[in-house]
């Protein structure tokens, strides 16, 4: 994995959208949207975590993320 690097303070013109934004809201924004897409209900249960891996060079966007939540398994038997 390649090295972690802080996000800089850039402002994104948003075409049509008429609200500026900055490269960190952007990329937030695309996480959430992300995580609704391919893992919904992530905020519920026992909690998530996991982070968004962006490599410029491939280039890709991947999103790890561990979802966590509490099983039972119960069973009955007459005997």
């Amino acid at each position: 994995m390649g090295a972690s690097v802080p996000c800089p303070e850039v402002t994104i013109a948003c075409a049509g959208e008429g609200d500026d934004q900055s490269l960190n809201s952007a990329l937030e924004q695309l996480t959430y949207l992300a995580l609704e897409r391919h893992h919904p209900g992530w905020e519920i249960n026992d909690g998530a975590c996991g982070e968004l891996v962006i490599d410029v060079a491939m280039p890709s966007f991947v999103l790890d993320c561990q979802l966590r939540y509490t099983a039972t398994d119960d069973h009955s038997t007459d005997l």
